[in-house]
């Protein structure tokens, strides 16, 4: 899933990509090193977003959700950034609760589709 995920935004020539996700997954480095491996530039958050980052997964895990506007506040200070991965399954359901566009790269949705593909079927939405 991450390599996919990694593949994806080099095929879509994305320029750099925003690691969101736990501290344990950033600490572990998986996506870190999936984007050395194939040459894509990443960022990984500073620790007050990773602070934030964890605060809104542990929400979701409650059952809680947060606007659209705070989610989005957070992530002001990197408007340069091209591109978001929703590194943490808590954070993928925001891909579509939030409505959030494009940038928000979301590891599960790119799987499910490839699985979908590889039994020839095709995905909608």
């Amino acid at each position: 899933m991450i390599e996919d995920t990694v593949l994806y935004i080099k095929e879509n020539e994305i320029k750099k990509a925003l690691i969101l996700a736990t501290k344990g997954t950033l600490e572990s480095k998986l996506y870190q090193n999936m984007c050395k491996k194939y040459d894509v530039d990443y960022l990984e958050p500073d620790d007050d977003t990773k602070e934030f980052l964890m605060d809104i997964i542990y929400k979701i895990k409650k059952g809680e959700m947060i606007s659209k506007e705070e989610f989005e506040d957070i992530l002001r200070p990197f408007e340069e950034i091209e591109a978001f991965i929703l590194g943490c399954t808590e954070l993928s359901i925001l891909k579509s609760s939030l409505n959030l566009d494009e940038r928000f790269i979301d590891p599960l949705l790119i799987e499910t589709k490839k699985i979908i593909k590889h039994f020839n079927r095709e995905y909608r939405d």
